[in-house]
């Protein structure tokens, strides 16, 4: 079944302290997978802006030129999660179905977890 895309403006109020909107379990983790990312990539971003002189253009670009930065470093492990993490994100983000979305989103958290702590 396709995903209802009204449940982000959902998941929005009761972020934003409406307690009287439920959300579904399919867009906790669809959200959960896409702030996973966001976590990754901004903390990955900061981190290379202050150790590297990494300089984001602040478009979507960045998000592969991160990517491609971190490779001329002894710090490019971190570049399969951040990939996969975008990956996932996309699916959440875009796709009306996401097939395993329970193990995407366990694999998503585990993978912000390792950029986190490479990036110390």
């Amino acid at each position: 079944m396709p995903f209802d895309w009204k449940e982000y403006l959902d998941i929005s109020r009761y972020l934003c302290g409406d307690s009287s909107i439920s959300i579904t379990r399919e867009g906790s983790l669809r959200s959960a997978v896409s702030r996973a990312y966001y976590a990754a990539h901004c903390h990955a971003r900061n981190y290379a802006i202050n150790k590297f002189s990494f300089e984001p253009s602040g478009h979507g670009i960045d998000h592969s030129a991160l990517r491609r930065h971190y490779a001329k470093t002894n710090l490019s492990a971190i570049n399969k999660p951040l990939s996969d993490l975008q990956g996932w994100r996309e699916k959440c983000d875009y796709d009306n179905v996401v097939e395993n979305i329970e193990i995407m989103c366990l694999s998503a958290i585990d993978a912000a977890e390792k950029v986190f702590k490479r990036l110390v």
